[in-house]
């Protein structure tokens, strides 16, 4: 009689199954308690055990060490993988999200694949919260501190790489040869990365010569040129951008010269 392999998928179906719990409640619409509840084992837990399956067979470590670095493999995937991938795109919650279970589905079937070689007779691995003791704890809760710090890092340098790429551009040059009165362009460019309301005002001194309102898409440019006449005097003429109800910018120019 054939021996036929042991059907060991229980407990990587069921990390399977939570993993797309999780990835489907962070697409929804669903915030507070439910969200967080959800999302807890992804981060802590699904990927780091799916890894384990992989590295080590039913038998080959006891249960404490295998929550110990189950929870240590979960946030150093979390960590590792969400400073690698917002080199290449901008890291928000779907996408860390999907960083996740990508690596906890894929494992889960490289884990599957080795286990199909095993004799039946080997006794099969449930997932279940295991008692641990005082080492294995503190072991835990410094891989999550580790984790936790090194996911604050690559969050605050994706915040920062995003910062610096999104810009407002303001400019205002002479539109025309030296002469007086002479004509000024002004324009502005958005690269914010998002459509914004910019309010800009263009003045001499104490006067308002114009003022605009300015919605613009992302990488939208406009721009205007102030007629000489609007222009009396040889005083500097300032150009000021607001977006959103705050300043982004300020230029001045002097007349017959540069500013």
């Amino acid at each position: 009689m054939r021996r036929l392999s042991a059907p060991w998928g229980g407990d990587l179906t069921a990390v399977v199954a939570l993993a797309l719990v999780a990835f489907v409640t962070a697409l929804a619409p669903v915030s507070g308690p439910a969200r967080t509840v959800a999302l807890l084992p992804l981060l802590l837990v699904l990927p780091g055990y799916a890894l384990t399956c992989v590295m080590f067979l039913p038998g080959e470590i006891g249960r404490d060490l295998r929550l110990v670095l189950s929870v240590a493999f979960s946030v150093g995937v979390a960590a590792i993988g969400g400073l690698v991938v917002q080199l290449v795109i901008r890291l928000d919650r779907p996408v860390w999200v999907t960083l996740l279970v990508l690596v906890t589905v894929v494992a889960a079937f490289a884990a599957l694949r080795r286990r199909d070689g095993m004799p039946a007779d080997t006794q099969r691995p449930i997932l279940r919260i295991s008692i641990v003791g005082a080492i294995s704890v503190v072991a835990m809760l410094a891989a999550v501190a580790i984790g936790g710090w090194a996911i604050a890092i690559a969050t605050e340098g994706a915040h920062r790489q995003a910062s610096e790429a999104h810009f407002s551009s303001l400019w205002l040059v002479p539109a025309g040869h030296a002469r007086t009165p002479q004509p000024l362009s002004v324009g502005v460019t958005n690269h914010e990365g998002q459509a914004s309301a910019y309010q800009l005002t263009a003045r001499q001194g104490t006067r308002t010569i114009r003022r605009w309102q300015l919605p613009l898409d992302d990488n939208e440019s406009w721009q205007a040129r102030l007629p000489g006449s609007a222009i009396p005097g040889s005083g500097p003429v300032i150009a000021q951008l607001d977006r959103d109800g705050l300043r982004e910018h300020r230029v001045m120019l002097r007349l017959g010269g540069s500013g």
